[in-house]
């Protein structure tokens, strides 16, 4: 029995049924989707209409909302499968995608979209990318990262920021990595500013005493009501 159920077919045979088999399964999760989409507009506007009636359509309410949290969960995960295969297919077409697409990550999350070349292998996740792209020998130990990106020149562009620094931001935007170098630095500035000259210690309220009653002035206030010596 064991032997009639050996698949017989041809490794070619086996890998175009499992491709069909793939594609068979994504169309039945596009349909399947758009079915959750479509349920779940729906279930938001029964909760919406519940929302609006009195305490007696609270239960329905409840039992509306976990219907919702369902639905929202399956689209999630069709969602995560689609990108997944999406990710797999570019790799499969553009090897440099395993690492540029984390690249595009990291710079959405940089200040004005940009940052220095040298801050991008500080990263874990892009160092560890680019070595696997030189084991791989997709690309030399000797290439450069400006290499790279030039390749990529619809998606990246290398410029030289402010201070003179090698930096890269998305292609027509014009983010300057040496900006984000002097906002940092001006806290620091304002901290060592020049400290204000010491305040005149004021004389109490009321009229001023004469003769021997003449009030007692601190030496402080009149050491700093004498005008400079002259040399």
């Amino acid at each position: 029995a064991s032997l009639l159920a050996q698949d017989t077919r041809s490794p070619y045979e086996q890998f175009k049924a499992k491709e069909a088999a793939a594609v068979a399964d994504r169309g039945a999760k596009e349909v399947a989707y758009g079915k959750l989409q479509e349920q779940e507009k729906q279930l938001k506007q029964q909760i919406e209409w519940c929302g609006e009636q009195d305490s007696r359509w609270w239960p329905e309410k409840a039992r509306l909302q976990g219907q919702l949290v369902n639905v929202q969960s399956a689209l999630r995960m069709i969602e995560v499968e689609t990108a997944r295969f999406k990710q797999e297919r570019q790799e499969k077409t553009d090897q440099l995608s395993r690492f540029t697409n984390p690249l595009t990550t990291f710079l959405e999350t940089c200040p004005d979209r940009t940052c220095i070349l040298g801050s991008v292998f500080q990263q874990p996740d892009l160092d560890r990318e680019w070595k696997e792209l030189v084991l791989s020998r997709i690309i030399r130990k000797s290439t450069t990262l400006e290499e790279v990106l030039r390749q990529k020149s619809q998606i990246f562009e290398t410029y030289v920021d402010s201070e003179g620094r090698k930096a890269v931001r998305f292609t027509g935007e014009t983010g300057d990595a040496g900006k984000q170098r002097l906002a940092a630095r001006l806290p620091a500035l304002q901290l060592t500013a020049a400290p204000a000259a010491p305040s005149i210690m004021p004389f109490p309220p009321g009229p001023v005493p004469t003769g021997a009653a003449q009030l007692q002035v601190p030496s402080q206030a009149v050491l700093a009501l004498q005008p400079a010596a002259v040399l």
